[in-house]
């Protein structure tokens, strides 16, 4: 379990990025690296013959006997070491090292993973490989604290994030553990980076104007909120004090920053502001201006502090007095505008923003037009109006980027990430929020910076990376204690206590959640004490579900009720699904089916199709543990049909199948259905044979069930042979199949498989009794749910279209790097060849309109090529077809309700990402979402020859029989009879009928 130790040469081999491994090499360092876009290495490691065959020796290991951990890992080092940055090799690699991760986690192969994932980000990817290189590391550090190249490699992470406050530390951290080396050179040079981002400071009281205007040349926006809030209030007593000197002292220092201002072409409403003084000087208006000036900079002070009523009153007590400055006017109409916002007050906030945006044109004043249609995008996000949310975040945009606000561009960003999380675009959501930081590098403290912290914190956290999760949150927790919010300071505690209390540390958790609450107690606008007391609320709730459901119940409620006349589902639904779990922990079912309903009704209402698939995925995967907690307690109750209701309920309730089912179809009478569920460590099943129901219940070693399934996906991705792995398969075939095997019927089995099961190849599984794979007696199809299982589509000959989509080419598009499928195109030819009429559609005609036409006209569709599985965001992933490929969100759309089937000879086109059950789960979905009524795909990526084999031999058996699954099963048996291995065959399976 130690590092690997190579004798490492030297060669040119350029990467971005001076990440290390768990290999010893003579030079790991970047030298040459001076700042964050120039982290290069003119020369990296690179391993010598002797040293790539030993390599190359254990890579064949992982193909010709039973895989171990080492031998995937150095499968993976020879692919990273290869100087091969092509996206397929990059992927190939993360995916050896993440299963040799889950077979046998050490600090070593986290540290590999985490390099891997940032030459993924460096060459293909970006944010999202960044922050799960970050949590590769936590994970290494975990096992070994002091581990040197897991800690670089973490210190390197989190400065390509703009994680700057972490940053520093981790590079200090670095150099505690390695001072003389080139990572020390390193740390040191990165250290010194992230010190110079910072903004310059205000001049100290009294400086010369050629100060001032420097300061408004380098921080533009800094300096105009310097001169309105400072110099013009420090104006205003000096003249209701009688001091002329410091009166016209400060208004020559606001000049020069109004002047620079004006003729950069930033912003003119430090100017109007000052003319405005100017038009009253001599007069009694003089005095009003400068009480009306000091109270804004009092107003704004108090806003700072969320004290918002107190700024309020403020603001209307200057709009009373009525100042002879139109400037200042509309600075305090806007201010109160975004009081209303903190107060809840979300109609009079967007009316007062309207209103301002009426009357403000034409004034030359950018920053204030940009909050005004900022204030209305940000409400309009809130009450779920995402597209006129963005439109009026993009009308701010160029009007910060005038006004020199880069801050404020950055929360533009940052609020396109929050939608984009929330819409389902994973990837482009990370990729905002880390252009939002990289923008704010060096404002440690601003409030925008906590915010996108606090999204990206939340979706990183859904994600499943706690490692990377809980740097962002303590990231946000510094920002925090370095800014002048307290509100930022509680929400930063309360992110970190769900993040504890989602690790099991109900300890920690409990108590930041107690500190949140003494803060919002100390000091906070009644309005904002609301919002965050509900928040603290939900919180402590979630913490207090399983030990004092109790509680939590009556925590939720208040927090339900300050929720409901806001309207706003994206909080509500969470609420209610807590809410839910803890009427179940107190065995109230009614109520905790009723919130339950009402989470998905809400849930229903706010999804838009697959826009909403992340929000889908989210609440079903959040109400997937409810419902098993539901169908226990049903178990307990001894009534097994209402927890298979109930686990149905799960996917039906949060799923896409809604046509699946119709009055004309029969119920299934060729073979058994089987519902699997793996609840604790309850393996649950029941089998419907006829119209009998039977039901199992068996206790499991859930860790060991759990690697069985991934020794056995990942042995048969890497084509080990059959002996290896039989007692792996004979295993799952014991806990799985034995148990019902007497109630079994016919010569089919229709599977509904929860997420941890998802992955079981059913058709390999070994009978020892009877020496045989299952495929040997039975045909297997998997279906979403169990509704679907039941009904069987007629097997009758198709005499519609048939579509073969073979080899497409993938020159000047994205997927250029993608190396041509000749055995794809010998399979399309061979598959057309049986049918007459086929439509044969391939090499440059074959692009994302012809294919998508071609798609709708289509009784049967083939598509031999390349598919790009995204685990993370599974509608986005993609057939790569030219342009820019045909995407599993865009085929959803489609009208394929005429397609009997859909074959998709491609790689890992029928897995379900993270094992995702009754969510939308990428291809298999998608075609399905569409209308078609099966679909044939692979959990693992297959030899061509073999493929080519089994696809013809199906498409033989399926044009005579128009029964797919029949077909499939002998396909496979041809293979298995031709001395084929599992690992050729049993990739392929059904979905549907």
């Amino acid at each position: 379990n130690g590092p690997l130790v190579l004798d490492i040469g030297r060669t040119a081999w350029p990467r971005a990025w001076a990440f290390r491994m768990s290999i010893e090499t003579a030079d790991t360092g970047c030298g040459q690296a001076d700042s964050l876009d120039n982290l290069r290495c003119a020369s990296a490691p690179h391993p010598d013959d002797s040293s790539t065959a030993r390599l190359a020796s254990a890579a064949r290991q992982a193909r010709t006997s039973h895989p171990d951990a080492d031998a995937l890992q150095a499968s993976a080092l020879l692919d990273l070491l290869s100087g091969d940055t092509t996206r397929k090799v990059l992927e190939r690699s993360i995916s050896y090292l993440e299963m040799s991760t889950r077979l046998e986690p050490t600090p070593h192969r986290y540290t590999d993973l985490a390099a891997a994932r940032m030459a993924y980000a460096a060459n293909a990817g970006g944010a999202r490989a960044l922050v799960e290189a970050l949590d590769a590391t936590g994970r290494a550090l975990a096992l070994a604290p002091g581990y040197g190249p897991a800690l670089y490699n973490r210190a390197l992470a989190l400065d390509l994030l703009g994680l700057d406050g972490q940053a520093s530390e981790a590079w200090r951290t670095v150099l505690r553990t390695d001072s003389t080396s080139t990572a020390a050179v390193q740390a040191r040079r990165r250290i010194t980076a992230i010190a110079a981002l910072r903004p310059p400071p205000a001049p100290k009281v009294g400086a010369i104007a050629s100060d001032y205007t420097q300061y408004a040349k380098t921080a533009p926006l800094d300096a105009q909120l310097h001169a309105w809030e400072v110099l013009l209030a420090d104006w205003g007593r000096a003249v209701l004090a009688g001091d002329s000197n410091t009166a016209i002292a400060r208004l020559r220092s606001a000049a020069a920053i109004g002047d620079e201002l004006l003729r950069d072409g930033r912003d003119a409403s430090v100017s109007h502001a000052l003319s405005a003084i100017r038009a009253a000087t001599g007069t009694t208006a003089t005095r009003v201006l400068a009480l009306s000036h000091e109270r804004f900079s009092q107003a704004q002070a108090h806003a700072t502090r969320n004290e918002y009523a107190v700024a309020d009153t403020i603001y209307r007590a200057i709009q009373h007095d009525a100042p002879p400055s139109p400037a200042l006017v509309f600075r305090v109409q806007l201010a109160r505008a975004n009081a209303l916002i903190y107060a809840q007050k979300p109609d009079s906030a967007a009316a007062a923003a309207e209103r301002f945006l009426h009357h403000h044109r034409g004034l030359n004043e950018p920053l204030l037009d940009a909050r005004a249609n900022w204030y209305v995008a940000v409400l309009q996000f809130r009450l779920g109006h995402t597209d006129s949310s963005m439109s009026r975040s993009l009308a701010s945009k160029p009007l910060f980027n005038e006004a020199g606000d880069v801050e404020s561009v950055a929360a533009t960003i940052g609020l396109e990430s929050e939608a984009l999380f929330q819409n389902g675009d994973v990837t482009a959501g990370y990729e905002r929020a880390h252009r939002a930081l990289l923008m704010m590098r060096g404002r440690t403290g601003a409030l925008w910076r906590n915010n996108e912290l606090l999204v990206l914190g939340r979706a990183v956290s859904r994600a499943g990376l706690q490692f990377a999760a809980r740097d962002i949150e303590n990231e946000n927790a510094i920002g925090a204690l370095n800014g002048t919010r307290l509100v930022s300071v509680v929400e930063a505690r309360l992110a970190r206590a769900r993040s504890r209390w989602q690790e099991g540390n109900t300890e920690d958790a409990t108590v930041l959640a107690a500190e949140a609450r003494a803060l919002i107690s100390s000091s906070m606008d009644a309005s904002m004490k609301t919002r965050l007391n509900r928040d603290a609320d939900l919180t402590l709730a979630e913490t207090l579900v399983g030990s004092h459901p109790d509680s939590a119940a009556t925590l939720l409620t208040s927090v339900i009720a300050v929720d409901r006349p806001l309207n706003y589902s994206a909080r509500l639904i969470p609420a209610l699904v807590t809410r839910a779990a803890a009427y179940i922990a107190l065995r109230d079912d009614r109520r905790a089916e009723a919130d339950l309903v009402e989470a998905a009704a809400r849930f229903d209402t706010t999804r838009a199709a697959l826009q909403r698939a992340a929000l889908q995925r989210a609440v079903m995967v959040q109400a997937h543990s409810v419902y098993d907690s539901l169908a226990l307690m049903y178990l307990r109750a001894g009534q097994p049909n209402k927890a298979l209701a109930a686990l149905e309920r799960s996917r039906v309730t949060f799923g896409v199948f809604t046509h699946a089912k119709s009055a004309a179809q029969p119920l299934a009478s060729d073979g058994a259905s089987l519902e699997f569920a793996l609840i604790g460590n309850s393996l649950l099943i029941w089998t419907i044979a006829g119209r009998d129901t039977f039901f199992n219940r068996t206790r499991v070693d859930v860790r060991d069930l759990s690697a069985r399934i991934e020794r056995v996906r990942s042995n048969l991705e890497l084509g080990t042979a059959a002996v290896p792995i039989r007692p792996d398969l004979q295993r799952l075939y014991d806990d799985l199949i034995a148990p019902i095997r007497s109630h079994l019927i016919g010569d089919r089995l229709h599977i509904v498989a929860d997420a941890k099961l998802e992955g079981v190849p059913f058709a390999a599984l070994w009978d020892a009794h009877n020496s045989e794979y299952l495929v040997e007696r039975y045909a297997t199809s998997i279906s979403p749910t169990l509704d679907n299982a039941l009904h069987a589509a007629p097997s009758t000959p198709g005499r519609g279209a048939v579509t073969i989509i073979a080899n497409p080419s993938v020159q000047d598009s994205r997927f250029a790097t993608l190396p041509l499928l000749q055995g794809a195109a010998t399979e399309g030819a061979a598959v057309a060849a049986l049918y007459a009429g086929a439509a044969l559609i391939g090499n440059d005609v074959a692009d994302s309109a012809r294919v998508s036409a071609a798609f709708a006209r289509a009784e049967v569709i083939h598509f031999a090529g390349h598919a790009i599985l995204d685990d993370a965001q599974p509608w986005r992933s993609v057939l790569a077809v030219r342009p820019r490929g045909l995407s599993a969100q865009a085929i959803a759309m489609m009208d394929l309700h005429a397609t009997r089937l859909v074959v998709l000879s491609a790689c890992k086109t029928a897995r379900a990402p993270d094992g995702a059950t009754g969510g939308f789960s990428g291809f298999t979905d998608a075609f399905m979402l569409a209308g078609a009524k099966g679909v044939i795909g692979s959990l693992w990526s297959v030899n061509d020859d073999a493929a080519a084999r089994l696809m013809t031999a199906f498409h033989s058996e399926y044009r005579v029989s128009g029964d797919p699954g029949g077909a499939l099963r002998a396909a496979q048996l041809k293979l298995l009879r031709a001395g084929e291995d599992p690992a050729s065959w049993a990739a392929f399976r059904l979905a549907g009928h």
